[in-house]
């Protein structure tokens, strides 16, 4: 199975920052390994520094690889070794037995490990008193070097990661200091390691952490190389280095690197330090070592110790946030619940068979029942009379009431009291279509409020969907909006940058109210953060800045125009139309034409669509919405019918949804003049009490031209002249130019005269620059 270029790409990543990660250990090994006691040869603190670096995972073959190579090079000799080879061999060892039982490291367990590790050390370096001293020295120092390693690397992890207790920063401190003693110490021809990885730190530092830090790692360097050149001078030059690096911190991260070599300079030359063409020679391979590391991987640790505040903005967020979901979706649940009590209060109508043995009865109770010959009618001719009253009442029934003439001839002739019959019958079945009709408004009514109900719960949990998707925050881009539009004198105090999902990118600045140039602003915040935004309002913060709230650009914006005319004859028309703006790039059209024509069916479309423009707005799904204006319109006694024509355009997600009830057909012009027809089927809204909406799902493409027209349009074409091939043919790309032609046009085809009521809209689609 071959595997993606995408995950192609994060395997190779992966292997790049461990490769990265074991020559970093290794250069920590070589260079605190310098550092030996008494001149001994077993490097006591590269010794507990290895051994606590088992404690962060990392793979106990490629440490004790790591620790030969650093002791040969350090010592090469039989004893360096045979002392160098026990260490590695306990390394392997040990961690082939902690992966093998799966044993839990602690620290004691290092102490022992350790110990055995320096067997062959102890035993080729017992004899005098003093040989005897400097090897217990050595030993004690490397066990107490290892728990400090072990105490800094446990609060680095990412278990603590952000946050370092004095004495933490102690230990840390401590390891440097030894770290840049060992390589000061150590030379290659007119190189020397110390002035190679001063430079190189103090740049990794001025990115990575906030001024006040990058200074007090610069003197702490500076102490490690005073303590091998015995000289303090040391600390001011680092100092001065670690200056100059965070004066000129910028995007240009190479400006700093010529900094720092230019801060070596002066100070030398300057204070009469002793200038070296070999210290200057190190120093600037130190700052192309620095230039050529990648910015994803300074950008993967900016901020790593000041991030606080925005870990707490974070934690803010979630805290609040996990609180409102909660809530939201216990309320969604009670909503839920009310659907359902209503949906059980439904009582419904009798089935017709049903109906009518119930009439039956009725029937014969309130006549026959008085009659003074019930019982001699039913024993001679009971079969013939049950048939007779069950015919009367089906036909009674059915008609809606009955006549004499309706009564069969074997019950006239043998009935004195057809008569009351007719009369009784058709009271029961008027009394009867009464309540079924107060029933049956009474369960639309309880459906509708049963769905609303049902909405909210669906709406109130889309909601809290929303509302859970996890913010992430991208400290990254912050100082380098704030830098860029300082250059453009737009002073920005702070920026926060976060997304919701693939299609929702956030930036809010903090920005002084006077600079604020809103042009400038989203073109230079879009261009650092790879995403167009826009801006989407700005709201005082205080008498001197303002909150500019930036949030993704949508690919799509639409223009649109429309027109329309009554029908000849009336005053009012009876279609309704709308271009509503639901959201950032979320726009509804529709058209809604109203059961004939004049003032009623214009009220008809215009409560429709004012019911679904609400809808829309509030979230409600197409489903909820289009059902519950059907049940509000068949709630009337009138006949409140009403053709839906609907779009909802996403210019975010980039597509159409085209909702039709009874509708006529719609049209979609690519650029190319490619028109596609947008069928729709079904009844219009308020015919039944149950609908399903016909829903077309189309991809947007750039310059689209949509266009609605009502069945006044329709009807003007239809016989006369291909509607599609028509707007296909059109060489207009105004939309209200467009409509216009198509309503003279079919106006034209009728020789003027408007046979219904006429409405165009027509939309245009474009990328949105």
């Amino acid at each position: 199975m071959v595997k993606s270029k995408g995950k192609i790409k994060i395997f190779k990543s992966e292997i790049f920052c461990k490769i990265l990660v074991y020559i970093t250990i290794f250069v920590l090994v070589y260079g605190v390994s310098q550092v030996s006691v008494f001149g001994s040869s077993l490097m006591p603190f590269g010794v507990g520094l290895i051994f606590a670096l088992l404690l962060l995972d990392y793979s106990g073959y490629m440490l004790a690889v790591i620790y030969f190579v650093a002791g040969i090079i350090s010592d090469f000799g039989v004893t360096g070794i045979i002392v160098n080879l026990n260490i590695s061999v306990v390394l392997a060892l040990a961690y082939y037995l902690i992966k093998l039982k799966k044993i839990k490291l602690k620290k004691w367990m290092l102490v022992v490990l350790a110990l055995l590790g320096q067997l062959s050390y102890i035993i080729t370096n017992l004899g005098s008193t003093r040989d005897n001293l400097s090897l217990f020295v050595s030993i004690v120092l490397s066990l107490f070097f290892l728990f400090s390693c072990a105490y800094f690397f446990d609060a680095i992890s990412a278990k603590r990661q952000g946050f370092l207790n004095l004495d933490e920063k102690i230990c840390g401190a401590v390891i440097l200091i030894l770290f840049m003693f060992g390589m000061s110490s150590t030379n290659v021809s007119i190189i020397n390691l110390g002035f190679v990885f001063v430079p190189l730190v103090i740049l990794l530092c001025t990115y990575v952490f906030p001024n006040d830090k990058v200074v007090v790692i610069s003197a702490i360097l500076g102490v490690g190389m005073s303590l091998a050149h015995m000289s303090q001078m040391y600390i001011s030059l680092c100092v001065v280095m670690g200056l100059m690096s965070i004066s000129f911190r910028c995007n240009f991260r190479y400006l700093s690197a010529i900094a720092v070599c230019l801060g070596h300079v002066i100070f030398t030359v300057f204070f009469n330090a002793g200038f070296s063409w070999g210290e200057l020679l190190s120093v600037v391979i130190g700052g192309v070592m620095f230039a050529i590391i990648p910015n994803s991987v300074l950008h993967k640790y900016n901020g790593i110790f000041d991030s606080k505040s925005l870990l707490t903005v974070k934690n803010i967020v979630d805290n609040s946030k996990n609180q409102i979901v909660t809530r939201v979706k216990e309320l969604s649940k009670i909503f839920l619940e009310m659907d359902g009590v209503y949906r059980k209060m439904v009582r419904g109508t009798l089935p017709d068979d049903k109906a009518k043995v119930m009439l039956r009865e009725e029937l014969v109770d309130m006549v026959c029942s008085k009659c003074e010959n019930r019982d001699y009618c039913f024993r001679s001719s009971g079969n013939f009379v049950d048939n007779a009253i069950d015919t009367i009442v089906s036909v009674a029934y059915d008609k809606g009431k009955i006549l004499l003439m309706d009564i069969p001839q074997h019950l006239t002739s043998n009935c004195n009291n057809t008569s009351a019959i007719v009369s009784s019958l058709n009271s029961l079945i008027s009394s009867y279509k009464q309540y079924t009709g107060v029933i049956n408004n009474l369960d639309t009514s309880r459906i509708l409020i049963a769905n609303q109900l049902n909405g909210v719960s669906k709406l109130l949990d889309s909601l809290s969907s929303e509302v859970d998707v996890n913010i992430n925050f991208d400290h990254k881009f912050n100082d380098r909006i704030k830098e860029e539009l300082s250059y453009k004198n737009i002073i920005c105090y702070a920026s926060f940058v976060y997304e919701k999902d693939a299609y929702s990118r956030y930036v809010n600045l903090i920005v002084k109210t006077e600079s604020i140039d809103k042009v400038l602003i989203e073109k230079i915040v879009s261009k650092i953060i790879g995403v167009k935004l826009m801006i989407k309002n700005v709201s005082p913060n205080d008498a001197d800045t303002s909150m500019v709230y930036m949030v993704t650009k949508p690919n799509f914006d639409i223009a649109y125009g429309s027109c329309g005319i009554t029908k000849t004859g009336k005053i009012v028309s009876g279609d309704s139309k709308s271009i509503l703006k639901i959201d950032d790039g979320k726009y509804m059209v529709s058209i809604c034409d109203g059961m004939g024509s004049g003032k009623n069916a214009h009220s008809i479309s215009a409560l429709t669509i004012s019911l679904i423009e609400n809808f829309y707005k509030c979230g409600f799904d197409n489903d909820t919405i289009l059902n519950s204006v059907n049940k509000l319109l068949s709630l009337t006694e009138e006949e409140n019918f009403s053709t839906i024509d609907l779009c909802l355009i996403d210019g975010k997600k980039n597509t159409y949804d085209f909702v039709k009830l009874g509708a006529t057909t719609g049209y979609l012009k690519r650029e190319n003049g490619e028109c596609e027809k947008i069928e729709s089927s079904g009844l219009p809204i308020g015919v039944l009490e149950e609908i399903r909406p016909h829903i077309t799902k189309k991809l947007i493409n750039p310059f689209d031209m949509l266009v609605f027209v009502s069945d006044g349009i329709t009807d003007s074409f239809e016989n006369k002249l291909d509607l599609c091939l028509y707007i296909s043919h059109l060489d207009i790309i105004n939309p209200m130019l467009l409509s216009q032609n198509i309503l003279d046009k079919a106006l034209s085809l009728n020789s003027g005269i408007a046979i219904d009521d006429m409405t165009v809209v027509c939309v245009r689609v474009f990328e949105y620059e």
